[in-house]
């Protein structure tokens, strides 16, 4: 967990009681909240990590952007993806199908097939990017303002 000073606003060490950078007081009170005994905040936020991210959407289109708190976003990528997957999956049936009645293949489902392989492919690359680009600006955001971006 990284822990910002309240009063110079620099990054420090988890567990320490006084600021390297200014000499505050970081203890907390008895009453174990986020303020010292001064009076004063201390922030703890924790960072998301990219790579991370970036694997989740790597394994599941959409599990990225939840990871980095877009959960509406995680969810229409999962939703999108699976729609796309499950007409695939019913095109793949009726080429087979297709196939076995006639020893010929519809032009016209094998062309629905390829657009769909395609936009599964487009969704799941923008899904990694997205989930990546998305751990850069949380924490980005984070580190500026000392608070969760959303």
């Amino acid at each position: 967990m990284i822990m910002f000073c309240s009063k110079c606003g620099k990054e420090v060490c988890d567990g320490i009681t006084y600021c390297p950078y200014c000499g505050d007081d970081l203890r907390f009170s008895s009453n174990n909240n986020t303020t010292s005994q001064q009076g004063q905040t201390l922030y703890a936020v924790s960072d998301r990590n990219e790579g991370i991210a970036l694997i989740l959407s790597l394994l599941i289109p959409g599990v990225g952007q939840m990871y980095v708190g877009k959960i509406v976003r995680g969810i229409a990528f999962i939703l999108s993806g699976l729609i796309i997957f499950g007409l695939m999956i019913f095109c793949y049936i009726l080429i087979g199908v297709s196939f076995n009645d006639t020893n010929t293949l519809d032009a016209g489902i094998i062309a629905v097939t390829a657009v769909a392989m395609m936009a599964y492919l487009a969704i799941w690359i923008y899904s990694m990017y997205d989930a990546y680009t998305l751990a850069q600006q949380y924490n980005d955001y984070v580190y500026r303002n000392h608070q969760k971006p959303w």
